[in-house]
């Protein structure tokens, strides 16, 4: 797990490898929009061909979520209480009771096939859409080329300056109590 900067844009990326195959997921938020990017992509590493496909589940605390809805028209998992849930896939997906389905079929040998699930929060999915991921993108990618930037030989300062950059602040109360919330 690492944090990467493509576009200058802070990324969550997280590698590991199961079997014959890669797998990359790569976790963002849109810098004007309450929303979590997860993309996840695959990649063959065998000699052989095989069929993929991934399960996300949605189940929040339910003292903060009473309320839950699957629209298994819009293929997309709602959970309601003091604030708004939803989760649901910018690829073709089914939905069940808690769980979002993602058949990425067969993936050649050498390919990589990917896919990005998106959790809003008091975003409806059709906001979401209208405003459309490529401005999101945009917006977010404006953002962060307009901040601060340093680069040094050493990769540990490097780190330092950018999580600095892009982590929540903390502060120690009269208590000692560490505040690190929003």
């Amino acid at each position: 797990v690492v944090w990467k900067y493509p576009d200058d844009i802070p990324t969550i990326t997280i590698e590991w490898e199961v079997g014959g195959c890669a797998v990359t997921e790569e976790l963002m938020c849109p810098v004007n929009d309450p929303a979590l990017l997860r993309t996840v992509t695959i990649r063959n590493k065998s000699s052989v061909a095989f069929t993929a496909s991934a399960v996300a589940l949605l189940y929040p605390n339910l003292m903060f979520f009473d309320e839950y809805r699957v629209d298994r028209k819009r293929m997309t998992l709602t959970a309601m209480g003091y604030e708004t849930l939803q989760l649901f896939s910018l690829h073709e997906a089914t939905v069940g009771d808690r769980h979002i389905h993602i058949d990425l079929g067969e993936i050649a040998a050498g390919a990589t096939k990917s896919f990005t699930l998106v959790l809003t929060l008091n975003l409806p999915r059709e906001k979401f859409l209208k405003k459309g991921i490529q401005v999101m993108m945009e917006e977010t990618k404006r953002y962060w080329q307009k901040r601060a930037k340093f680069s040094a030989d050493h990769q540990g300062l490097n780190h330092l300056f950018d999580s600095s950059k892009t982590a929540l602040r903390a502060a120690v109360a009269r208590s000692g109590k560490a505040d690190g919330g929003i």
